[in-house]
């Protein structure tokens, strides 16, 4: 038997609501961290706005076939098509319907009683006020003598394509090995956004609704002037349309020499990929090629170096390691477009995000225990992003592309296994470490409607912390019988924790704006999240049934039912207050999402 050919496939789909963060000043309102703005009461029943489906066939075949003594091929093609949407409430030269929107909150009212009246409807739970009014909403579109809608779900859908494949060779020489192959990518992405539910309304004319003044300057605001002021019914495309291909051709070589007690491995990998942009919309804004049809291709040349040491001690009990590594890759493919929704301009940024690690093990390995120590370094630099939000001083849309972003990580990771006997077991983890920016960044704020710089400025980001915790920590103990019972229970602990930073706001173009430090602190202090303990249980039973073994298991996730916030992220928007006659900038609330308090699942897996 010198061949065995493998053959794969899956066919997964998935529906589910989501949450969507809000703010502290609404949590505290409701008194409920699980408080969900995205939601409201339509004919006595919960209406989502929010909800992700998921269709996502892929398969796989591997070949493998031994050429000579010393080399064997191993061939690889997958193939993965998905179809994805997110709905969301949208809506046309019309207010804002998000319950938490700043502007609905009492902390935005100056007059007492206007604050008090907002206050007591939250604490009255008025679900017309701290959920979405669905009725009121289809009353306003119902209104509209010629059906246009104000208000409506939509849905951003995102088709993909992925396939690829590749021929690696392993050659053995006695001591010496060679991996070496070549591997093949490709990736494309249709973006479009599709008309979900018009919430009682006739239809919806297909204009840029924020484009500003564009009732007295329309000027700008089709979305698509080769279908100008097209009519959208339900099931309709919309707003945008467009495809981001990316295609790579990678080769690698790895060689392996061994020795007595060891071996040591060195790698070079070298990559060429080509992207571009092809837009099925042509924008009033970014007329003919601006948006319509495919963009200047980018080229980038993407390279990884390694090196790695291991050598045992002892009949193999003990080992060292060490591991240095140097890689460029690609920036990620919505960071090469300044506004890839409707516009084929590049945003310039580095070529390649660029990062070197390091990193040196020990291990222990016995009949009942095991030991590994791991301390690392990483740094990346070079990394590019692009957003997109309202700028209240400029008072437009905005583009921002974010470039030199550098990262540092470094910590020490252990992790143990031990066996107390046939039936009791524990794993045990532990991370400490930092994770940080470095430097200053550039950033480049360009208005979206025409690209016109609006400012070119820097934000210093040293000591600025990225969101994953300084410290964490796991460990469990397992029981497993004889007769297919089993039963865990595990504790979880996370340190120094931050929000997500805004960069923008910690710029010289924001901070410049402060005259004291009790102003500037406001905007570049970064908030700590509280730490965090939970613990999990879980009890399974496996059966035998014939040929086949149903393994039925009961999770019951956060056990104590902690509440903690699980993402904190910081808002770009600022309030302008004048203060004696000058802008003294504050900074919108964060966006927090709470973890579940306590989560039972159950589940049973068939196998076969």
């Amino acid at each position: 038997n010198r061949g065995t050919l493998t053959l794969i496939g899956i066919l997964p789909w998935s529906e589910r609501g989501l949450r969507q963060a809000s703010v502290d000043e609404a949590f505290v309102l409701t008194g409920n961290s699980l408080y969900n703005p995205a939601w409201g009461m339509i004919d006595g029943r919960p209406r989502t706005s929010r909800v992700a489906t998921a269709l996502t066939p892929e398969a796989l075949v591997s070949w493998r076939h031994r050429l000579t003594t010393n080399t064997t091929m191993y061939a690889v093609a997958n193939l993965r098509f998905s179809a994805e949407g997110f709905t969301s409430l949208g809506w046309y030269d019309a207010p804002t319907p998000s319950p938490d929107n700043y502007r609905h909150l009492p902390s935005y009212f100056d007059e007492e009683s206007a604050e008090q009246a907002v206050v007591q409807s939250w604490h009255n739970n008025d679900l017309r006020y701290t959920q979405i009014d669905w009725q009121r909403l289809i009353d306003i579109n119902r209104s509209n003598r010629h059906g246009e809608a104000h208000y409506a779900i939509e849905s951003r859908c995102v088709n993909l394509t992925r396939g690829g494949g590749g021929i690696r060779l392993v050659s053995d020489f006695g001591r010496l090995r060679f991996d070496y192959g070549a591997l093949f990518d490709y990736h494309s992405e249709r973006n479009f956004k599709r008309m979900h539910n018009l919430l009682g309304a006739d239809h919806l004319t297909d204009i840029d609704y924020f484009v500003d003044d564009y009732k007295t300057y329309t000027k700008g605001n089709q979305n698509d002037l080769r279908n100008p002021d097209r009519t959208i019914r339900r099931g309709d495309r919309f707003g945008y349309d467009y495809r981001i291909t990316r295609w790579r051709t990678t080769l690698y070589t790895n060689m392996i020499w061994h020795y007595n007690t060891g071996h040591i491995t060195a790698g070079v990998k070298v990559a060429s990929s080509k992207s571009h942009r092809r837009g099925y919309y042509e924008k009033e804004l970014f007329a003919e090629a601006g948006s319509y049809g495919r963009s200047r291709s980018i080229v980038h040349n993407p390279y990884s170096l390694l090196v790695a040491w291991e050598h045992h001690i002892g009949e193999h009990r003990h080992s060292l390691g060490a591991r240095m590594a140097l890689q460029g890759e690609e920036q990620s493919l919505d960071a090469l477009f300044v506004q890839e929704l409707y516009n084929n301009r590049l945003s310039g940024l580095s070529p390649l995000v660029k990062t070197f690690g390091a990193e040196a093990h020990y291990t222990y390995s016995s009949a009942r225990f095991r030991l590994l120590a791991t301390l690392y370094t990483l740094l990346r630099y070079d990394i590019g992003e692009v957003s997109h939000h309202y700028d209240d001083l400029a008072r437009e849309y905005v583009d921002v592309i974010m470039d030199d972003i550098q990262q540092l990580h470094y910590g020490l990771e252990v992790a143990a296994e031990i066996q107390y006997s046939r039936r009791f077991a524990s794993q045990f983890a532990l991370r400490i470490g930092q994770h940080t920016y470095r430097g200053e960044a550039r950033l480049t704020l360009l208005a979206d409607d025409d690209n016109a710089t609006i400012a070119t400025t820097h934000a210093a980001l040293r000591g600025l912390r990225l969101a994953p915790p300084a410290i964490a920590l796991y460990g469990n103990v397992t029981y497993r019988s004889l007769n297919g019972w089993g039963a865990q229970i595990a504790l979880r602990y996370l340190g120094m924790r931050y929000a997500e930073p805004s960069l923008l706001r910690r710029s010289d173009y924001i901070t410049t704006l402060c005259t004291t430090y009790a102003e500037r602190d406001i905007l570049t202090a970064q908030r700590r999240l509280p730490d965090v303990v939970t613990i999990d249980a879980s009890i399974s039973k496996r059966l035998k049934i014939a040929k086949t073994t149903l393994l039925v298991a009961l999770n019951v996730e956060n056990l104590l039912g902690t509440r903690y916030i699980m993402q904190a992220i910081e808002s770009d928007r600022m309030y302008l207050n004048n203060i004696a006659g000058r802008i003294a900038p504050t900074p919108h609330a964060d966006r927090l999402l709470y973890d579940y308090p306590q989560s039972i699942r159950l589940s049973a897996t068939l196998y076969f």
